[in-house]
């Protein structure tokens, strides 16, 4: 997979998941029904705790950390993805697993960032998991999907990873920050 393959995957994945939003909103927001019996429910409904830890903060403490913290950590994941994935690439092992990791992490994370920054009611979720009381939408899919994708990664790949050492890291870490100052002069 090239990298304008991963590109137009992630823009892909964003779009779809505010497309979806957005024709729900306008058409569907007060449309209710059954998609699997005592499973699954169509039910959109606005998600103004920003995340399920913040939601469970505030359920059980009282505590809102809110969305300004949700778009510094965005922002700071989304970082730590395109620099783990850029050193891990340089590896060469399990270079299309590692794409996958990308594609799934940018598209959830560019989704949440759009979600803080543009949608003012909050969240629009709208598949409601009815045996766990949880209603959520494509983009935690995505955000599963990374995580699934990275627990493989990890376990297939392990071995390798344990053979990068920390100033591998750190030296990788200087190139690319004197490569960005150079690009900027």
């Amino acid at each position: 997979m090239k990298n304008y393959i991963c590109f137009l995957a992630i823009t892909f994945w964003v779009s779809v998941d505010q497309l979806i939003k957005l024709i729900i909103n306008k058409y569907f927001f007060y449309e209710r029904f059954i998609i699997i019996p005592s499973l699954l429910e169509f039910k959109p409904t606005f998600n103004t705790k920003s995340s399920y830890v913040n939601f469970q903060l505030n359920k059980y403490w009282n505590v809102d950390i809110g969305e300004t913290i949700h778009i510094i950590f965005s922002f700071i994941f989304l970082f730590l993805l395109l620099f783990l994935y850029d050193i891990m690439k340089t590896k060469e092992f399990g270079i299309t697993l590692l794409k996958n990791i990308l594609i799934w992490g940018c598209s959830g994370l560019l989704c949440v960032l759009i979600t803080y920054l543009f949608w003012d009611e909050g969240c629009l979720d709208y598949i409601y998991l009815k045996p766990f009381s949880i209603t959520f939408d494509l983009k935690d899919m995505y955000i599963d999907l990374l995580a699934i994708s990275a627990i493989i990664y990890l376990y297939y790949y392990h071995r390798q990873i344990d053979q990068i050492k920390s100033n591998d890291v750190k030296e990788y870490f200087k190139q690319r920050i004197a490569l960005i100052k150079k690009r900027i002069k």
